[in-house]
């Protein structure tokens, strides 16, 4: 009994570290799945929106160059921290998809409300001061978010909303960097 009981607990601990990114401590990609199968069904019979957040660290390489990859690992820690105190629903799912790559998916949340929240997140983590000495476009740490919504009565197609997502972030990093840009998916986009 003593040995099913820890193999029990061993299992567990394996399957909550396969899901969580060690750095971080924010969810990765498997968590980001494994949730997703439970959450787009959900949303859909409830007919609510959901919103994804596509975010990247400005200049991250140039910051690690500079600063060497430790200091580009705690910059890294400390963006997760603001995620976590931005999005505390059980509902909100953030995760570190890799390297400076962020996404949160907010169900139930319109475009107008998921537009704010990540530009108050864009907001605290440039106020956190982090110094940034090669960004060529702010003396500190910045970010830029790509937010897309599909709204009530669009079936939430995640690969395409993450898509554009990506596509708005990129608009971002075009248009500067440091900002926001949210779209709405429309029903044809949602159907490709």
């Amino acid at each position: 009994q003593h040995l099913v009981e820890d193999l029990k607990n061993h299992n567990a601990q394996l399957l909550e570290q396969s899901l969580i990114d060690p750095l971080t401590g924010l969810g990765n990609r498997r968590m980001l799945e494994y949730r997703l199968d439970v959450a787009l069904p959900l949303t859909r019979r409830l007919d609510c929106t959901v919103s994804v957040m596509m975010m990247d660290v400005d200049h991250f390489k140039l910051y690690n160059d500079h600063y060497g990859h430790p200091a580009g690992d705690q910059c890294l820690v400390q963006i997760a921290g603001v995620l976590r105190d931005t999005f505390r629903r059980e509902t909100d799912i953030a995760v570190r998809l890799g390297g400076e790559e962020f996404l949160v998916l907010l169900i139930d949340t319109p475009s107008d409300e998921a537009l704010r929240l990540a530009d108050a997140m864009r907001g605290m983590i440039q106020a956190m001061g982090i110094p940034h000495e090669r960004s060529p476009s702010a003396e500190v740490v910045t970010v830029s978010v790509g937010v897309v919504t599909s709204p009530p009565g669009v079936s939430a197609d995640i690969d395409r909303m993450v898509a554009c997502a990506d596509e708005a972030l990129y608009a971002c990093k075009a248009s500067g960097r440091n900002t926001t840009l949210a779209r709405t998916l429309k029903v044809q986009e949602a159907s490709l």
